[in-house]
């Protein structure tokens, strides 16, 4: 989470490793790795061993957010690759705050159905 005490995953990892039971995994969620300003595949790749569930939605960097997709500057199109390389063929699960969910989820979907996330949504 951008802003707690462990926020990137280089951190996370580290307390994992060092003290965490093997049985732990990661939720990585895209938007809080974009806000920090993480190399999303690179730190898919170093959280892989502990790679549980994703969750995607949008944001950009200057005010963080779980806004739909495409309302933020996550690289969304870069993502399908970076999950195939780390093995990770489960859906992620798509994690947005709205006031219209049902108009915002449905739109997500389809827009990243289109960026190539359509094998796993």
């Amino acid at each position: 989470m951008p802003l707690a005490f462990l926020p990137g995953i280089d951190e996370l990892m580290t307390v994992l490793d060092r003290y965490g039971h093997d049985g732990l995994g990661i939720v990585f969620d895209v938007a809080n790795s974009h806000f920090i300003a993480e190399d999303i595949a690179v730190a898919l790749r170093r959280c892989r061993s502990r790679l549980a569930l994703v969750h995607l939605s949008d944001t950009g960097r200057q005010v963080y957010k779980h806004d739909p997709c495409g309302q933020g500057t996550v690289p969304f199109r870069e993502i399908p690759a970076a999950l195939a390389k780390v093995g990770y063929d489960r859906r992620p699960m798509l994690e947005i705050i709205s006031h219209d969910a049902d108009r915002d989820i449905g739109a997500s979907v389809k827009q990243l159905a289109a960026l190539g996330f359509g094998r796993v949504l």
